[in-house]
């Protein structure tokens, strides 16, 4: 398994999961002007996701590699993290 695969993986998972979440917030959120920027990150978001699994799956093979699921895994420990350290971050700020 080649390390630098795995950053590749997560890199792009990480940043099609980041546009799609500030895509979508930007949608929802934004007001008429910002909504058509939202829409394009969105849409980036998406077409990022889609060729980050294309490439990661391999071109034209059906089976899904290993190490796939290994930056998923990486990606969601990575998210979890962060929301538990903002978490506890949040909790010390507001005590004081």
């Amino acid at each position: 398994m080649s390390y630098l695969y795995v950053l590749e993986s997560m890199v792009t998972l990480f940043l099609a999961i980041a546009l799609l979440g500030g895509g979508g917030l930007t949608l929802y959120f934004g007001s008429k002007k910002s909504r058509g920027i939202g829409t394009i990150i969105l849409t980036a978001g998406v077409i990022i996701l889609l060729l980050s699994i294309w490439l990661i799956n391999g071109f034209f093979t059906n089976s899904v590699r290993p190490e796939f699921w290994y930056a998923i895994v990486g990606l969601f420990s990575a998210i979890l993290g962060g929301i538990i350290g903002l978490g506890v971050f949040l909790l010390v700020l507001l005590k004081t």
